[in-house]
């Protein structure tokens, strides 16, 4: 079976309660978000941002979305789960769609899928941006040393670099390398802080901000703990 047929055996499972995500119930009912992301080999708190194939998961979940969008007259992909996130929605109803989606064919799922070792379902910010880039960012920092100078541009990054450029430059180095035993922690030093700066969302933004050129990884950490200290 492929992404669609799966997602629709999750939701019509007997343990599982199908909840609209805007019916404000419990966490623990499931949402098509919820199916889908789980179908295509992902932990659905996680979701698919926290895995080296993010981009493979990506891509099959939008081509699930764009056909169930399809048979619910729409064309825009998210307005598949935006439907069946309104509140009232029936299980039937969004069980019936799936089967039309299945109708002319499913959709593979990724064959294997490797978590981040920094990201952790149990807290999930660490699967989301901005926790992600700064991670892989302190990954590479650690690999190689140097001052930010030297590490912004190894990777090309700029103040105005997005998370994903962030993502697209900095992944290939580090991927097959063992990451630091602390990158978790320090990632999550850094994190705490970001959040008392201009721009919380954007990790290459924030970091042209607090690092001089000649600033090192070990002092920016330092500054990072004075900063929780201080609170």
């Amino acid at each position: 079976m492929g992404i669609i047929a799966d997602a629709r055996d999750l939701l019509a499972g007997e343990t599982r309660a199908f909840v609209p995500a805007l019916a404000g119930s419990e966490a623990a009912g499931w949402t098509l978000r919820d199916a889908l992301v789980t179908a295509a080999g992902c932990d659905r708190t996680a979701g698919p941002m926290a895995y080296w194939e993010w981009r493979d998961v990506h891509d099959v979940l939008d081509a699930a979305r764009q056909r169930l969008a399809r048979h619910l007259g729409t064309s825009m992909a998210t307005d598949a789960e935006r439907w069946a996130n309104q509140s009232g929605r029936t299980l039937d109803e969004v069980l019936s769609v799936l089967d039309a989606g299945c109708s002319e064919g499913d959709i593979d799922a990724p064959s294997q899928l490797t978590m981040r070792p920094w990201c952790n379902p149990k807290t999930v910010s660490t699967c989301r941006v901005p926790f992600i880039p700064l991670a892989a960012t302190v990954h590479a920092w650690t690999m190689h040393g140097g001052t930010w100078a030297d590490i912004s541009g190894r990777y090309g990054l700029t103040r105005s670099t997005t998370s994903w450029q962030s993502l697209d430059a900095i992944e290939p180095d580090i991927r097959d390398s063992a990451p630091p035993p602390d990158v978790y922690e320090q990632a999550m030093a850094l994190r705490a802080w970001m959040r008392d700066g201009p721009d919380t969302t954007n990790a290459s933004t924030w970091l042209f901000a607090v690092c001089e050129e000649t600033t090192e990884l070990p002092e920016l950490l330092d500054r990072a703990h004075e900063v929780e200290r201080a609170r």
